[in-house]
């Protein structure tokens, strides 16, 4: 090459080809002569980067000699990562194609052979024999952690002292076998790599580094063990350590449970029963009620019945077997406790208060005050569902009782929740809600919980803006206290969740910068968790702060990302938040049809599961529609059902949206006093009141003016000069010209401008 490239620089010669610079050292011939041309402008450099699923489906398609489904190459894209030859030779093993959607996916940290194509192997296999020697013990090792690994995760498990340890990562990385993520986090830069370096290693050798990796976890995360118990878990069941497997796996399941993942939390219990059958009965018992749990929060009806019906052959067997007294019927008790859920989500009311009163006689035998607090909570809700708050809040307050009498703090806190919850209902006050939770604050400071005194002044911050009250400042005060200690005990899940909700309030108070940007950050740390729940709720606040800020495409992705996981997961009252969020969107882009049957089914959920609140929101939404399209009586019915629930829950600025609209329906019916009288009431509340920087304000303020303009009111124009200073507020925190052209571009917000013939660029 070098000869024909001298021989006639002036020559019209082009010379392409390629190489894998990884795969050079620094004394190769290739390596001088690249940089001779650099030097004399005769080269160019082009990275290779990874194909486009595009491009890769246009591949296997040849490859195929015919069209693949979506489905077909979305997976084929996940297993070749955008590399054309893996992707290839993954097509010429599975020469149809579907079978890659049939074949046994890799999970955990075990892997087998059938994977990997012999062509595939075999490259990576060459690549890895180029690395030196204790490079290659490495990739080993690093192998058998997983994909992902940490310095000094590799530090515990292997033999190298630190330099030695760097020099080999560092020869790693410039192979381009691993990449860095982070400040000392690594991960192999494709998992065909791992996958081959780890089939090289011995079953016996395997077994041990599984093991080493266990008791490295173990040593590092010593302080926050839930967090990394599935890995450890993983890497026992690898190593042969059944009873320690099962033990870690009980305590993932219980964790995962905790994050709302529950598809995961029910893998963990399933493994630990499987893995040791013959555990003892608390640990079975905690095992079956984790999954007992899931069932109940996900709303499988039949596993959960199936589940039930288990636990009664389990405490049957067991009572046959001696178990009798006091812990037969703790068992008793806690199955009562659940029937009742049981019950209560089929409507059964009968049975769900008979499981209640059932749940509270056997906890009075079991002589445990813990569960006879779990019993009267129980029976409460079972009242509570019919509406009998008076009878609900009784026994809220006997469990009450019964957790200060067992010294249980949390279970306390719960008991003041749901007081508070009730009080919603009845007619409590905002302070006294306030006051329970404050209350609770208490508890768990008394009982030296951080964890529990974090969540409570997350949740205080988020009462007052879900109430819609104007004490954001507060709000903050409680975000940012709750923020620091979480990042004090290092819980990043919760991290995750109060950067998603301060993200809300900067929304709610028109500062998108700082909202993008917090709930970005709340992004990163649950991926760097691996909390999926956590990171598919900041998707869906995101989606709400780019439908505030106009960007309605964005908004949609967002949200829709949000509802394939959401579903996923069964997190129906973000399911049903989400679907609330859709509609809206849908509107906003004139797709009526589509957002009428969204809302529509956000009420609908919401009505199953009894979420007014929610069901208010979409109901405001869906009488917005309702109105545009005409149908003035649904409309009026819809915006009466908000107003209802919003004066029922006491939010007050919440329930102006559905005022103004009933207005609007005035309006349209040609009944100009009654409308006039509607928005006299939002005035007089506004002289006291201040509303979020929202649109659902903007209506408001746009609908009463559009009855003072008909009513001949000279007050208009000062509620379209307040809208227009909102809009102006708002637009203003936004960065970008393209983020501006956006937010003029919603049509709730160009609708103002029009009215006020502005130009919103000045």
């Amino acid at each position: 090459l070098r000869f024909l490239l001298r021989i006639q620089p002036r020559a019209r010669l082009l010379v392409v080809g390629t190489v894998r610079t990884e795969e050079l050292d620094a004394g190769h011939p290739l390596q001088e002569l690249r940089l001779e041309l650099q030097r004399r402008g005769a080269s160019s450099d082009i990275e290779l980067g990874p194909m486009a699923p595009a491009e890769i489906g246009e591949l296997a398609a040849a490859v195929a000699g015919h069209e693949l489904a979506a489905t077909t190459v979305a997976q084929l894209q996940s297993e070749a990562e955008g590399s054309p030859l893996f992707a290839v030779e993954i097509m010429r093993a599975y020469a149809d194609g579907e079978s890659l959607l049939t074949r046994p996916r890799q999970t955990g940290v075990v892997l087998d052979a059938s994977n990997l194509p012999p062509k595939v192997q075999a490259v990576i296999q060459a690549r890895l024999a180029q690395l030196s020697q204790p490079a290659r013990e490495l990739v080993a090792m690093a192998a058998i952690v997983g994909r992902q690994f940490t310095y000094d995760l590799l530090a515990e498990i292997s033999e190298f002292g630190d330099d030695e340890l760097v020099t080999r990562l560092d020869e790693l990385w410039r192979r381009r076998i691993v990449r860095a993520q982070g400040v000392d986090a690594y991960d192999f830069s494709h998992d065909r790599i791992r996958d081959t370096a780890y089939l090289a290693v011995s079953p016996m050798v395997r077994r041990r580094l599984h093991e080493k990796t266990a008791h490295g976890l173990e040593a590092i995360h010593a302080q926050h063990l839930d967090e990394v118990s599935g890995r450890v878990a993983e890497h026992y069941a690898a190593a042969g350590r059944a009873a320690d497997a099962a033990r870690y796996f009980l305590r993932a399941g219980d964790f995962a449970t905790a994050q709302f993942a529950r598809n995961e939390a029910l893998r963990y219990y399933n493994r630990a029963l499987e893995l040791n059958p013959s555990m003892d009965r608390n640990d079975c018992w905690r095992a079956h009620l984790g999954r007992l749990a899931i069932y109940e929060a996900t709303g499988n009806a039949e596993a959960q019945g199936q589940q039930l019906r288990l636990l009664d052959e389990l405490v049957s067997y067991w009572s046959r077997d001696g178990l009798s007294g006091t812990k037969l019927a703790h068992h008793q008790a806690t199955i009562h406790i659940h029937r009742q859920t049981f019950a209560a989500q089929r409507g059964e009311q009968d049975a769900s208060e008979t499981h209640g009163r059932c749940a509270v006689e056997a906890a009075t035998l079991a002589s445990d005050h813990v569960l006879e607090a779990q019993a009267y909570l129980a029976w409460g809700d079972a009242v509570w569902r019919t509406s009998d708050f008076k009878a609900a809040l009784a026994r809220f307050e006997t469990a009450l009782e019964k957790a200060e009498a067992a010294n249980a703090p949390a279970l306390k806190a719960e008991a003041l929740e749901l007081l508070s919850q009730t009080g919603m209902f009845s007619g409590a006050s905002h302070a006294q809600m306030m006051a329970q939770m404050r209350s609770a604050l208490i508890n768990y400071d008394a009982a030296g919980d951080l964890l529990g005194r974090c969540r409570i002044l997350n949740k205080l911050g988020y009462v007052t803006v879900a109430q819609g009250m104007d004490d954001y400042e507060e709000s903050m005060a409680h975000y940012q206290a709750a923020l620091a200690l979480c990042r004090q005990i290092g819980r990043k899940y919760l991290e995750s969740t109060i950067l998603r909700n301060i993200g809300i309030l900067f929304c709610c108070t028109g500062r998108y910068a700082q909202a993008f940007t917090s709930l970005r950050q709340s992004l990163t740390v649950a991926k760097r968790g691996e909390h999926e729940f956590h990171r598919t709720v900041a998707i869906n606040y995101l989606g709400y702060v780019h439908y505030q800020s106009g960007n309605l495409n964005a908004a949609a992705k967002a949200q829709l990302t949000a509802l394939r996981s959401l579903r996923t997961q069964e997190n129906h009252h973000f399911v049903i938040k989400t679907l609330t969020n859709l509609g809206q969107i849908y509107h906003a882009r004139e797709e009526n049809r589509r957002a009428l049957d969204t809302l529509r089914e956000a009420r609908r959920l919401s009505a199953e599961l009894g979420e007014r609140r929610q069901e208010s929101y979409a109901a405001t939404a869906m009488g917005h529609l309702l109105l545009q399209q005409a149908n003035v009586n649904e409309a009026a019915d819809a915006y009466r059902f908000a107003l209802a629930q919003h004066d029922k829950l006491e939010q007050a600025n919440r329930a102006l949206e559905p005022s103004a609209g009933l207005a609007d329906v005035a309006l349209q019916q040609g009944d100009l006093a009654v409308a006039q009288s509607q928005v006299e009431t939002i005035l007089e509340h506004l002289q006291t009141h201040r509303l979020d920087l929202t649109d659902e304000a903007l209506r408001v303020y746009m609908t009463c003016r559009r009855v003072m303009v008909a009513a001949g009111d000279p007050r208009a124009e000062r509620l379209l000069q307040q809208a227009v200073e909102q809009l102006r507020t708002r637009a203003a925190s936004l960065e970008t010209d393209a983020q501006r052209e956006h937010f003029w571009s919603s049509p709730l917000h160009r609708e103002v401008a029009q009215s006020a013939r502005i130009n919103p660029t000045m």
